[in-house]
């Protein structure tokens, strides 16, 4: 998570002040990958545009092709942090071996 929030445009930095302060309030393993949902308190300062998406390709040990890293901004927050792979099933201890963030701004999430 750290590694798609770390070189973010400006005006999107407080993303990572969300982060800190993010409850997470769902996990959901699908086989192929995995869901996380969030909550970040209100106080927390809100991003424009108020719903974007940004993009990872994550290299995983032990997984061929390796996988995608999809973090939802919704309503000005961080919403959902969508994780699966190319091929095959999601590992049961994933070994992030690096992060390739991608610019992107797809409009709305999940």
């Amino acid at each position: 998570m750290q590694a798609l929030l770390a070189d973010l445009p400006p005006g999107l930095e407080c993303l990572r002040t969300q982060y800190k302060s993010a409850d997470v309030i769902d996990r959901d393993f699908t086989g192929v990958g995995v869901f996380t949902s969030f909550r970040i308190p209100d106080s927390v300062e809100h991003v424009v545009p108020e719903s974007f998406q940004l993009e990872g390709y994550l290299t995983l040990q032990g997984v061929l092709g390796g996988a995608t890293a999809l973090l939802f901004v919704e309503s000005g927050v961080l919403c959902v942090l969508e994780l699966v792979t190319w091929s095959g099933e999601w590992p049961e201890n994933p070994i992030l071996l690096s992060v390739d963030p991608q610019p992107t701004n797809r409009g709305s999430g999940p």
